[in-house]
């Protein structure tokens, strides 16, 4: 069951669907309140405290990337943002370089749905839990860099809410959806950064010096880094969920 003090908006123009959803959530118990465009979410948005937003993408007046835009200008982080899309012109990288937290395509499973809910309704510190990694993936990197700014600034590796960007060959990129296992070490300041996380989207081609990549959200975390790391994702001001760059 959803906390009480847990409120979603759920925003889409498809009438059938946002009643479908909407019964639903309050079954799992949470508060719920309905938009069928971007306009009216944000006048809901104005008037009401919101822990995260559920939206379609495609939508009249307001679209679901419109009012991303606009719930990212007023707070980096809060609330959480889901799109859910049947088709859309903006790619996973964009979406999640936005501040988007997770993408879920049309048809998709409620089940699923809820269990990203439950995810980013909790903190960080509950949510990226230090586990003692017992199990070895097949997909893994392990790469070092002096500090973060410098990989910061060779676009090697940058940092996000909820995951990170890592520029590699194009023979190595793994593919979407795939689990990894990475330990990115530092020579000066932050350690190391070490655990497991699933590839949400890859660049294949370097494009506006944007180089070739892929984009990985934060699945666990090694407990002999995670204090730090979570730490430095709280210190972020950036809305970005996982950047581009």
């Amino acid at each position: 069951m959803g906390e009480p003090s847990h409120t979603l908006l759920l925003v889409d123009d498809e009438i059938d669907l946002l009643e479908i959803l909407a019964t639903r959530f309050e079954m799992a118990g949470y508060k719920v309140f309905t938009a069928t465009n971007g306009r009216q979410a944000l006048q809901i948005l104005e008037k009401e405290h919101i822990d995260l937003v559920v939206t379609d993408v495609q939508m009249p007046e307001v679209t679901g990337i419109q009012l991303l835009d606009a719930i990212r200008a007023k707070n980096a982080a809060l609330p959480a943002v889901i799109f859910i899309t049947g088709y859309s012109t903006i790619t996973a990288e964009v979406a999640y370089d936005k501040g988007v937290q997770a993408v879920f395509s049309k048809p998709f499973d409620f089940k699923n749905l809820l269990a990203c809910v439950k995810k980013f309704l909790s903190a960080n510190s509950e949510r990226l839990r230090p586990r003692d990694f017992r199990e070895s993936l097949q997909t893994k990197f392990s790469v070092s860099f002096d500090n973060l700014k410098h990989a910061q600034d060779a676009h090697l590796l940058n940092i996000g809410k909820g995951g990170f960007f890592m520029g590699m060959d194009l023979e190595l990129l793994p593919a979407v959806d795939t689990k990894v296992e990475f330990h990115i070490r530092f020579n000066q300041g932050l350690a190391e950064i070490k655990g497991q996380g699933i590839v949400r989207w890859i660049r294949k081609e370097s494009e506006n010096n944007l180089p070739v990549g892929c984009g990985v959200e934060f699945e666990e975390l090694d407990e002999n880094s995670s204090a730090q790391v979570i730490a430095l994702i709280n210190s972020i001001r950036t809305g970005k969920y996982i950047p581009r760059s």
